[in-house]
C-alpha cells in the first residue's frame, strides 16, 4: 500500500524550491520546472556542458546554462510529493520523475540524463 503524496507549499511568491542527493536544486513553478546538477549526458549548449533544465508542462524540454543561485531548498527523500501543479517521485537515486497534473507531460531528471516520457 503506498502513501499520499506528500504536499509541499509555495511561499509566498508561489515558489517551490527542491533538492535531492542527485539534484542541487529545483525551483517549481506552474509553468515550470527548472533543475540544477552536474549532467553527465547533457548535449552541450553553445560548445558549454549545461548546467541546468527546464521543463514545461506542454512537454518541452531546454537545455540551460548558469545556475539558480543560493534557494532556501527542501531536500527530498525517496517518495512522492505534489508541488503546485506538479507530482514528484523521487527515486533510491535521488532522480526525479516530474508529471504536470494538468497536461500529464511526464519527464525524467537525474544527473546522468532528462527526458521528456
Amino acid at each position: 500500500m503506498t502513501s499520499a503524496p506528500i504536499n509541499l507549499t509555495a511561499d509566498s511568491h508561489g515558489l517551490v524550491y527542491i533538492a535531492t542527493s542527485a539534484i542541487f536544486r529545483a525551483m517549481v513553478t506552474n509553468d515550470f520546472v527548472g533543475c540544477e546538477a552536474d549532467f553527465t549526458g547533457a548535449p552541450p549548449v553553445d560548445g558549454y556542458q549545461p548546467t541546468g533544465v527546464r521543463v514545461e508542462p506542454d512537454g518541452n524540454l531546454t537545455w540551460i546554462l548558469g545556475n539558480l543561485g543560493h534557494l532556501p531548498v527542501v531536500t527530498l527523500a525517496e517518495g512522492n510529493y505534489t508541488a503546485l501543479d506538479w507530482a514528484i517521485a523521487v527515486d533510491a537515486d535521488g532522480g526525479l520523475t516530474l508529471t504536470n497534473t494538468k497536461t500529464r507531460k511526464a519527464f525524467s531528471i537525474s544527473a546522468k540524463h532528462a527526458e521528456a516520457l
